[in-house]
């Protein structure tokens, strides 16, 4: 059944060209447009610049302010990113003294170890490296250095030398490379401002922040003002409680030293405005060349500040020391604000201010066109509306014209078969429609509705919904909907058609509950209720995947019915499908959420224990030997008595099954298999662990 719309060739071109007279130019709107309507275009042209100004000048107080929000914000997030940098660094630190005070003598390959595990490069970016600075008691120098040399290092020497009363040196460093080996043996202790930051991390026990220094990694090229931070370490079971105790405690200092571009580039590596604010780290109070830490500028071959208008100091406290943050607005960000925004603004206003006057005059001169031109639309919608009642009457669809503000302006008599509403309920409703849909299709219906009025269309569009009879029954709709414009755009109204489509829909409804359904039988035991075996091993590679990724343990537990092939010849089959109905359901209740069950085959069921090991897995089939023991089974030979037997292996992932074999889930489903092997030669009724050697021997438990 084809549905031809309203004829719309003999409606009048509602939105022609106008005369060029009204378009050509505003000086011919104002000579158009009547002298006594004149004074309402100018007084909104002076109220519209009059409310330009005042926005402008709004703007402008409103973008420096916003500039200097930001630009506060900006300052405050640097200083927490160097502040928590430091607290970590302090963390890597303190980690490192913990690991002396674990091991009563740290190794030179061991402390490499520690610091390679610690990843600092990734977690540290910019970090020089960590290190262990020894006290080397007095008298015993030359001993000192002979060990040293003995480990591999016969050019070692403390640096500077000279006699001193006291002497450290620094014997590891990682990573051990590069400009890092220039540091090896050098006494810190020898220079007055390392020294000062040394004493008091020993007498405070506490992280201590060097002052401004010259590292001695440093070359002839790129040479950068450096700081050291230290933590104590103390002689391990002395005591520590005063500051006595503390310097006859001592032993050394674990320590990074940092070259200060190297390490605020990497701070600040991830910070997401470096090109809005400069930053100058000064040492101390003074913002004097000399105390200069850190600048921004330099660091990335970054022109000076051109704005100084916006400018702050911030200051850090750490480890005994303070640094002066210093940051400068960078880009011209007051400048933006009163340029581009401002005039922006003022623009964007007058412009405005000139459109909405010539709309003004436009409207003016046009309405009494307007009248006219909506006189004859109407009489012409009205006989299009006629022409198309003629031959909806006549259809065995659900048909109807609406108008172009929603109202029906005709409905088919075919509305009461389907709907069972008259055409008159829907006439003196237009929202009846919409009513009557199922409430959890009102939505979309609503939107449908509403798309209809965007725009014009060349093929009908289509929803599908369900709406609700006077007697209750549910009917599915096949809706068609088609806005009918004129050629310039101007919308007519909307043709409507409705079928009905409750049979498909069933039907596809029907379709969808069998297919799921089938996905349900082909994932399940039809016994036991249960994973099938393809099933089952589906879930158990995705959960040995799993445990493999992440190095978590896994245990697999392979069990059968002892001497079920006997419960079968002697009480039959149907008695033993009761058999397995029961012992599955008893084990079920004993399952996690996370934990697999599956058959494999006859009497033989697979269990699946994510996150648990293999003793957790034993304590577990203690407790499923139990509870089946515990059954009962009554037949016409009087209760059965069952026992199961029960293998059990765990994951390995990082010792391979085999020489250069990495475990995989066959291997250990075979141990399992293998285990349980081993529980029924041993003489059922029993657990068995599968072990690394292969070698299988009772388990605690014994005989359950």
């Amino acid at each position: 059944m084809t549905h031809e719309p309203p004829d719309t060739k003999s409606i009048p071109a509602i939105a022609q060209p106008l005369p060029v007279s009204y378009s050509a130019s505003l000086a011919n709107l104002v000579r158009l447009t009547p002298a006594r309507n004149l004074w309402i275009a100018f007084s909104i042209l002076a109220a519209g610049l009059i409310f330009t100004l005042f926005v402008t000048l709004y703007s402008k107080a409103n973008a420096e302010t916003a500039a200097q929000r930001d630009f506060d914000f900006a300052a405050a997030e640097i200083q927490l990113i160097i502040s928590d940098r430091l607290d970590r660094s302090a963390l890597l630190l303190r980690s490192g003294a913990a690991l002396f005070d674990a091991s009563p003598a740290v190794t030179r390959q061991e402390w490499k170890t520690f610091a390679q595990h610690l990843q600092i490069e990734q977690q540290l970016p910019g970090i020089q490296g960590i290190g262990f600075a020894l006290i080397i008691p007095p008298g015993q120098l030359a001993k000192h250095i002979q060990e040293i040399r003995a480990q591999g290092f016969p050019n070692y020497s403390v640096t500077p030398p000279g006699d001193r009363e006291n002497y450290t040196a620094i014997v590891y460093l990682e990573p051990f490379l590069n400009r890092n080996l220039r540091a090896f043996g050098y006494d810190m202790f020898s220079d007055p401002v390392r020294r000062a930051a040394m004493e008091r991390a020993r007498d405070k026990n506490t992280v201590a922040l060097s002052e401004k220094v010259t590292l001695v990694q440093e070359t002839n090229q790129d040479v950068q003002p450096g700081t050291l931070m230290y933590v104590p370490v103390y002689l391990r079971g002395l005591p520590t409680e005063t500051v006595e105790q503390r310097r006859t405690a001592i032993q050394g200092w674990v320590y990074s030293p940092y070259r200060m571009t190297d390490m605020m580039l990497g701070t600040l590596k991830g910070w997401d405005q470096p090109k809005q604010v400069a930053l100058q780290v000064y040492d101390g109070s003074s913002l004097s060349p000399g105390s200069l830490l850190f600048d921004s500028q330099a660091a990335t071959n970054q022109p000076p500040a051109s704005d100084t208008s916006l400018t702050t100091t911030k200051l850090i406290d750490f480890g005994g020391q303070h640094w002066t943050l210093r940051f400068t607005s960078l880009g011209g960000m007051a400048a933006m604000a009163n340029s581009i925004i401002i005039w922006a603004t003022f623009i964007g206003g007058a412009s405005s201010s000139l459109i909405l006057f010539w709309l003004t005059l436009s409207m003016l001169s046009i309405r009494a066109n307007s009248k006219r031109m909506a006189e004859q639309l109407t009489a012409e919608l009205r006989q299009s509306e006629l022409k198309y009642r003629t031959v909806a009457d006549f259809t065995y669809d659900w048909e109807a014209w609406r108008g172009p503000d929603g109202s029906y302006r005709y409905v088919s008599p075919s509305c009461l078969r389907i709907s069972g509403r008259t055409p008159s309920e829907f006439m003196a409703d237009p929202d009846l429609l919409v009513q009557i849909t199922h409430p959890e299709d009102q939505p979309s219906l609503k939107a449908h509705l509403l798309d209809t009025l965007c725009e014009p269309s060349e093929k009908d569009l289509e929803i599908n919904f369900r709406i609700i009879t006077p007697d209750g029954q549910t009917r599915w709709i096949s809706h068609w909907c088609t806005p009918v414009f004129t050629e310039a755009g101007q919308l007519l109204g909307r043709r409507e058609s409705n079928r009905d489509d409750t049979i498909r829909n069933q039907a596809e409804e029907k379709v969808r509950l069998l297919n799921l359904e089938l996905a349900q039988l082909a994932q399940t035991d039809s016994l036991t209720g249960i994973n099938n075996r393809r099933s089952l091993f589906e879930l158990a590679e995705r959960e040995f995947d799993i445990s493999t990724r992440y190095n978590s343990p896994l245990s697999l537990l392979i069990y059968d019915i002892d001497d079920f092939k006997k419960i079968n010849d002697t009480c039959g089959h149907i008695t033993g499908d009761h058999v397995l109905k029961s012992v599955t359901q008893s084990i079920r209740a004993e399952l996690r959420s996370t934990d697999i069950i599956g058959r494999f085959g006859g009497d033989e069921f697979v269990i699946i224990l994510p996150q648990t090991s293999a003793d957790e897995a034993l304590a577990f089939a203690e407790r499923i030997c139990a509870s089946t023991a515990a059954l009962n089974i009554e037949t016409e030979q009087g209760p059965l008595k069952l026992t199961i037997s029960i293998g059990i292996a765990q994951s390995h992932h990082s010792a391979p099954t085999l020489p250069g074999q990495s475990d995989t889930f066959e291997n250990l489903f075979l141990r399992a298999d293998q285990a349980l092997y081993a529980a029924k030669h041993a003489g059922k009724n029993c657990t068995r662990c599968a072990p690394e050697d292969g070698t299988f021997q009772p388990s605690q438990t014994g005989k359950n």
